[in-house]
């Protein structure tokens, strides 16, 4: 005799009467609806798609090569169905034909890219309230042994190469991009470098006033000799 607490699906089999029948498990035949909250002892195999096996649920691959287990978020109405899949072991997700995140096995991501070849690659623009960047800084300008170049140093680079010393040129900037940190550093060096300019040009400043000072003095002097003649 069956315990009371035990729950059955089953349902009788073609052609057999209702009395002493043969029975037949729904639960392996046909689509079927359950409501409430379900527990599943063991192994469960959907069509070979996936399996769940010590609390953990497996996603086999679609074939044997590059295509891993895949996830479809249906959409509603006309909205985009997702796809999150493990493409060639990265994983990621897509919809149209089009990948928008990618996360690669070395921790790369990509969004808009599925090449990523840095922490966080984006192919767009980026909108963000603040940005933080770790990065060398340029204080070296102010140590006794840092060789401040003349401005006519600076003005026969200009006219040589069309940009300032120490600084990319446009070209490279085209062909490489621009480093955030480094171009930061790059226009303290130059913010830096330019104090330092007006700093000499400040003490010459101060000479000149003195020099034309004790000038005035010298032709008030000579002055005040002549008209006591």
């Amino acid at each position: 005799m069956p315990s009371t607490t035990a729950f059955f699906f089953r349902k009788i089999a073609a052609g057999n009467a209702p009395y002493n029948p043969s029975w037949n498990e729904v639960a392996t035949r046909g689509a079927n609806s359950f409501t409430g909250n379900q527990t599943i002892s063991g192994q469960l195999n959907v069509t070979n798609s996936f399996y769940t096996s010590t609390g953990v649920i497996y996603v086999r691959p679609q074939n044997s090569t590059a295509e891993g287990g895949e996830i479809r978020l249906l959409g509603a109405g006309s909205n985009n169905t997702w796809y999150v899949d493990n493409a060639g072991g990265r994983l990621r997700m897509h919809h149209g034909g089009i990948s928008y995140f990618d996360l690669a096995a070395n921790g790369n991501l990509g969004l808009g890219t599925h090449t990523p070849d840095y922490k966080l690659d984006v192919n767009g623009a980026v909108r963000a309230k603040e940005f933080f960047v770790e990065t060398g800084w340029s204080d070296f300008v102010f140590e006794k042994d840092y060789e401040l170049p003349t401005l006519e140093e600076v003005e026969e680079h200009i006219e040589e190469h069309g940009h300032l010393p120490g600084v990319p040129s446009a070209a490279e900037i085209q062909e490489n991009g621009l480093e955030m940190g480094q171009a930061q550093t790059f226009l303290m060096q130059k913010i830096e470098e330019l104090t330092l300019y007006v700093l000499e040009i400040s003490e010459e400043n101060a000479a000149l006033r003195e020099d034309s000072s004790e000038l005035r003095e010298r032709i008030h002097s000579l002055e005040s000799k002549l008209q006591n003649k």
